[in-house]
Order: structure tokens, then sequence, then C-alpha cells
């Protein structure tokens, strides 16, 4: 059976604990299937720390800037080993966010990977329609999630 989501912590471990890491790995398969993505190919799971998510920013979109979540669409799969989408988040944004707005700091994340997850589903948010329309998805799929796993944003 083809995994649906690879999760990897990367140089991340030691900001989330155990069983943070096994509950971002299933809010983000929800959210997933929630976003009807879950069938297309297994996604990547990455969390990257400040430096390393600057650095693919500036790789991939030329912007020397740190930033919350990156996502990269691939396509199609034909087979076990293609992956169909990478989603590199990093937890330190959301650890520094959390605690600056006194907000859940897993519930932020997952709000990163969701933000991610509809970008590879096709939304954009470079003109204010469209930040508006994802917005408006974003909160659909975080009360979905918060309605399915009440302990989200505690």
């Amino acid at each position: 059976m083809m995994k649906k989501l690879i999760f990897s912590k990367g140089r991340c471990g030691k900001i989330l604990k155990k069983s943070e890491a096994a509950a971002l790995k299933k809010y983000a398969e929800r959210a997933m299937e929630i976003a009807k993505i879950a069938k297309s190919g297994p996604v990547i799971l990455s969390l990257a720390t400040p430096n390393e998510i600057r650095k693919i920013k500036k790789k991939f979109f030329g912007l020397d800037v740190t930033t919350d979540v990156i996502s990269f669409k691939y396509g199609t799969t034909s087979g076990q080993r293609d992956i169909f989408a990478e989603l590199i988040v990093c937890p330190h944004a959301a650890k520094k966010y959390a605690k600056e707005n006194s907000v859940s700091f897993i519930g932020e994340l997952v709000l990163y990977v969701v933000h991610g997850i509809l970008h590879v589903a096709g939304e954009n948010d470079s003109k204010p329609s469209e930040i508006s329309r994802m917005r408006k998805k974003e909160k659909m799929i975080m009360k979905r999630l918060c309605e399915e796993f009440p302990k989200l944003l505690k």
C-alpha cells in the first residue's frame, strides 16, 4: 500500500515532542483528505529550520526571507515511488507566532500545513481575492479538524 504522507522531522526533532509529531502527521493526513489531494499520490512533509527554509525560498523563489511554509507540486504519480507534492514547514516560526499571540503551537503548525496543502490543491494567494478565498478554505479545514480532533487547539 502506498503511503499518502511521508513525514520527516529533519533537524527539527527537538522542537516537537514525539506525541506532537505523531499528531501533526495525523492532522496533515486528514487535511489532505478534506482538501481532496490524499488520493493524488504521496506527499512529503518536512520540517525545516529558519535558515533551511530561507535558503529554499531564495533558491526557488529568489527571495532571501524566512517563511512559514513552502509547497511544491510535482504532478500526478504513476508509480509507488513517485512523489506528488512536498510541504516544507518551519516549526520555529509556528512556535514564535504561538508564543507572541497566545495560540496553540500545534494548531499554528497545522495551519501552516493546511496552507501548503491548499497550494498543492491549486489555490493561490497573490491577489486579495485569492487570499480571501484561501483564508476561507483554511478556516473550513481547521474547523473540520477541530471538530474531529478537539485537542488540536489546546
